[in-house]
């Protein structure tokens, strides 16, 4: 959640000026298509954390954010673009902007609505070296709110479930904003009046098997979030290490401030979706000891079906060899496996499309 809130907003427009308490309202923020910006990101994901001066309550206060600073990280970029253009339009009608994200192993698309009641992330999309995958936030997760001004609250929830018959993951996490500061940013591209946005982050984990919850997990956060009133808005952000309470922490987990912004008329330059290339869910879900699994080709095509544990170890080959254009279905039968989670995928040329399937003994 954290970093992936960094491509929600990395957008704005050098200005300059004496800064007084501002209000940031749904005209000055702009959807931004055709730019890309380029940002400093810097991580610890494994617990040790760096150094951080996030301020206190109130204001005037002033934030300083460059490489000097914090070093050790790196200079990402990401492409601002009209949904139209990208594979998933269909999948999210109601954005209106979309974050474009480019690597060798996968691209990576977040989809955004601004509308007069402030922006709301409508999920996010891949084309990855292993398949296409879309996961929809449900409901709409507000990351901002329209009018905004010190002391507003808001609140988001995200519920993320796989279940079958028998068996459920829910992952769902609370945020709680609150506008608690305002001041001046300074950044590479200038300095920016600022409201700074605290996000208290409650995230629950719970399987279920028939019922009963056989695991649970809940961790807290704290991220602050700083916002100005030049351009879309969003200037920066730092988040705590995870078990953080206090909100004037000195170590951070993750930070990542804006460096530079372009107009490049930029289009999607990303992967093609495997267009025509079907891998169904298995059936059953959860299965004992055998299952279905079936796939569609739009042309004949040299094909292998194979089927994985957890740790990436190949179980069983199912398929291999030149396929007819159609729906294929084989069996799969598990009689000598452990109960587990386990992963089937589908490689066609180019093409990779995997699947999940849950033996339950």
């Amino acid at each position: 959640m954290k970093a992936l809130r960094w491509t929600l907003f990395l957008t704005l427009m050098i200005w300059s000026g004496a800064w007084a308490q501002i209000t940031i309202t749904a005209g000055d923020y702009d959807l931004g298509i055709g730019t890309t910006r380029t940002h400093y990101e810097l991580s610890s994901f494994d617990g040790s954390g760096f150094s951080v001066n996030v301020g206190t309550t109130g204001g005037p206060q002033t934030w300083i954010f460059n490489e000097s600073t914090y070093p050790g990280g790196e200079s990402l970029s990401l492409d601002v673009l009209d949904p139209a253009a990208t594979p998933f339009a269909s999948e999210f009608p109601n954005a209106n902007h979309s974050w474009f994200f480019g690597s060798d192993s996968a691209d990576l698309y977040t989809f955004l609505e601004a509308n007069s009641n402030g922006v709301y992330s409508q999920g996010f999309a891949a084309v990855t070296d292993s398949g296409n995958y879309v996961e929809p936030s449900v409901p709409a997760e507000q990351v901002f709110k329209f009018p905004a001004s010190l002391n507003d609250t808001w609140n988001s929830v995200t519920v993320e479930r796989f279940s079958v018959p028998g068996f459920e993951i829910v992952d769902s996490t609370v945020i709680d904003h609150t506008i608690d500061a305002w001041g001046t940013v300074e950044l590479p591209a200038g300095s920016f009046p600022a409201l700074r946005a605290r996000l208290n982050e409650t995230s629950y984990s719970l399987t279920i098997v028939n019922g009963t919850v056989i695991f649970a997990d809940t961790t807290v956060s704290i991220t602050y979030d700083f916002f100005t009133n030049q351009g879309p808005g969003f200037l920066g952000s730092v988040s705590s290490l995870n078990g953080e309470t206090n909100p004037n922490f000195t170590t951070g987990e993750y930070l990542a401030f804006l460096t530079n912004i372009q107009t490049t008329g930029i289009e999607n330059q990303g992967r093609v979706l495997a267009s025509g290339f079907e891998l169904s869910q298995n059936y059953p879900n959860p299965f004992n000891p055998s299952t279905r699994i079936a796939y569609t080709l739009p042309a004949a095509a040299e094909v292998e079906l194979s089927v994985y544990n957890l740790a990436g170890q190949l179980v069983s080959t199912l398929v291999a060899g030149r396929q007819s254009a159609g729906t294929h279905e084989v069996s799969f039968a598990a009689d000598n496996l452990p109960s587990g989670v386990y992963f089937y995928r589908l490689h066609s040329g180019a093409v990779e499309l995997t699947q999940k399937m849950i033996l339950l003994r």
